[in-house]
């Protein structure tokens, strides 16, 4: 049983950590299947990197984007972080948030920006002051987060997901 205070609990803690990762896998391949507006990633049209090798680096560099990724880490490339010519951006899951801040063109086509946008913005903030006023990406370890906040996390992501699932948009 939880303290009134929120002290964590080791299995319980662990159990909604896991949740997190899967429900945070689960919302980024749907903001990027609300991106795929023609037949292949919109990633894969890029030629070179998108953004700076240190912005994309955060993935692998924030303990929680790293925890995310799991063992697909190991794949980091110092030199052009996830990009791989004529195939764009091969990170799946795990991005950088500010990924979610700047798109491409592609984003900007009418309904489909503004649904994009709007739950890009909404996933970004539910990390924000996570934990004693910091992001989730600048905690350095994730077991100093109370498992009362940790479940809002939880219920904040399906609350998202669910939505999403519910307007997802057709791709064309």
């Amino acid at each position: 049983m939880l303290s009134r205070c929120g002290v964590h609990g080791g299995a319980m803690h662990a159990t909604l950590l896991e949740q997190i990762r899967a429900l945070h896998i689960e919302i980024e391949q749907q903001l990027q299947h609300i991106g795929q507006v023609t037949e292949q990633p919109h990633c894969a049209t890029c030629t070179t990197v998108c953004c700076q090798e240190h912005i994309c680096r955060e993935s692998v560099e924030s303990p929680f984007l790293r925890f995310i990724l799991g063992n697909r880490a190991e794949d980091y490339d110092q030199e052009n972080g996830w990009f791989a010519p004529g195939k764009g951006c091969q990170l799946e899951y795990g991005r950088p948030m500010l990924c979610y801040v700047y798109f491409c063109l592609k984003f900007s086509a009418a309904e489909l920006a503004r649904s994009h946008e709007s739950v890009a913005r909404e996933f970004r903030a539910i990390y924000v002051k996570t934990w004693r006023g910091r992001h989730m990406l600048t905690i350095d370890d994730l077991s100093e987060i109370p498992v009362p906040r940790l479940q809002r996390i939880v219920d904040d992501l399906t609350a998202l997901r669910d939505r999403m699932v519910a307007e997802k948009p057709t791709v064309r």
